[in-house]
């Protein structure tokens, strides 16, 4: 009850016992609210120190290892590029072999279907020959009789002599259409190459006085033997020696001829004339320093009657093409239109000689 005393009210003044601690433990000079060292962690998270110093001996270590991790790097790479470069030369060797393989495969394919056309044309050629050369008989005959009945120096007679000599000149003509068709047969004997080059020579008359050169290059001392119809390889030889001669200019004109004993292996015996076994063959080399041979054209030298010389002529090089034949060789040719030809005219070798080589 009020008795009437004035009465202030009474303020209570409570310290908080944390505040107040945090103040009396504070040192002095301390920034009030730090947390001094080792007390507790605080809600604001833990304080982490500052990383220690690294010592040389510590970054030396990481920069050996840097430097071992580069060059193991490096050697890996050198490895990966050598595997790379073998690959890389395996494709190309690859390819070379497959484009080699094809061309080889173009040019069998190119080689048989020349051969069928020869053979082709042999066959027609050999028909004609037969033919025709009925025909001759038939008149030679009949000029044999005329000729026992016209009296000698007469008009008569010397007809009879000009229409037998025609006829000579057409069986010679038939018979070199049977050797390019190869349907001669003879008896065969083993020749010596050099005396058959010499008697070859001897039907061309290659030395005359104007004319071109025939020079003849010695080459081996013992020649193996060849085994054929002498006759016929004697106008195989002159033919392509003639078919030089007629190449070259009528002065200053050179052409060689050589023999050898050479080797040929299974690629180089495929792409003769008429292709044949590998081995050892005699080879009859003439060579020309004449104008040369178009490729247009080098091809088809061997065909009957084909020439670029005028009609008429064409058979010399085929009736060659077709005695090697029927003697089991072949003819190669090469030439550069400009610089001259060479044929090899391959002719198998017989005897004791190519058994020691």
């Amino acid at each position: 009850m009020d008795d009437g005393t004035n009465h202030q009210p009474i303020h209570a003044f409570v310290t908080s016992p944390s505040r107040s601690s945090d103040n009396e433990a504070a040192p002095s000079g301390a920034t009030p609210g730090a947390r001094p060292p080792g007390a507790p962690e605080t809600a604001a998270g833990p304080v982490h120190p500052p990383p220690p110093a690294r010592g040389a001996g510590c970054e030396h270590r990481e920069l050996e290892r840097l430097r071992g991790e580069h060059q193991r790097l490096q050697r890996e790479v050198a490895d990966l590029s050598g595997e790379l470069a073998a690959t890389r030369a395996a494709c190309q060797a690859e390819v070379a072999a497959r484009q080699t393989a094809e061309d080889a495969c173009e040019q069998c394919g190119r080689l048989l279907r020349d051969a069928h056309r020869l053979e082709s044309l042999g066959v027609l050629a050999g028909g004609l020959a037969h033919q025709f050369n009925n025909l001759l008989t038939i008149i030679s005959g009949h000029v044999g009789l005329a000729a026992g009945e016209a009296a000698p120096g007469t008009t008569l007679a010397h007809s009879v002599a000009e229409i037998r000599h025609a006829v000579q000149r057409g069986a010679g003509l038939c018979r070199q259409m049977q050797d390019a068709a190869g349907h001669s047969f003879a008896v065969r004997r083993e020749l010596e190459p050099k005396a058959l080059l010499d008697q070859a020579l001897g039907l061309v008359g290659g030395g005359e006085a104007g004319r071109s050169v025939v020079e003849y290059v010695p080459g081996a001392a013992v020649l193996p033997r060849v085994r054929g119809v002498a006759a016929q390889l004697q106008q195989a030889v002159a033919a392509i020696v003639q078919n030089a001669l007629e190449a070259v200019p009528r002065t200053e004109g050179r052409v060689r001829v050589a023999l050898h004993d050479v080797p040929l292996d299974q690629r180089q015996a495929a792409q003769l004339s008429s292709p044949v076994p590998a081995g050892h063959y005699v080879c009859f080399e003439v060579s020309d320093n004449g104008g040369g041979i178009a490729p247009v054209a080098l091809g088809r030298v061997y065909e009957p009657f084909f020439t670029t010389k005028g009609l008429g002529r064409g058979l010399g090089l085929a009736a060659a093409a077709g005695i090697a034949r029927s003697h089991g060789g072949g003819i190669a040719v090469e030439s550069t239109p400009g610089l001259g030809s060479t044929f090899r005219f391959y002719l198998p070798a017989v005897g004791p000689a190519a058994i020691a080589n």
